[in-house]
């Protein structure tokens, strides 16, 4: 079914932002947060030009979406302190 594979599709990619986060958490310095920033930004821009919404087509930009501005955070958090 089309909603299974978008959801398998949807986990693997948020899976593979893990080891990045972790990365980031350690050495913020090593990740520039403005590419993912926009990156996040991009993938909200791709949703918001949907002509129609639903599961299947707003899932996957958004956990990208989010998986970028959760590099983008972590990155903003470690080095605000």
């Amino acid at each position: 079914s089309p909603l299974y594979a978008i959801l398998l599709v949807v986990f693997i990619d948020i899976v593979g932002y893990g080891p990045t986060v972790r990365k980031t958490y350690v050495n913020p310095e090593s990740e520039r947060m403005l590419p993912w920033l926009l990156g996040a930004g991009n993938h909200l821009f791709a949703i918001l030009a949907l002509q129609r919404l639903s599961i299947l087509t707003v899932a996957y930009p958004a956990a990208l979406g989010l998986g970028n501005l959760a590099v983008a955070i972590t990155r903003f958090i470690r080095t605000r302190t």
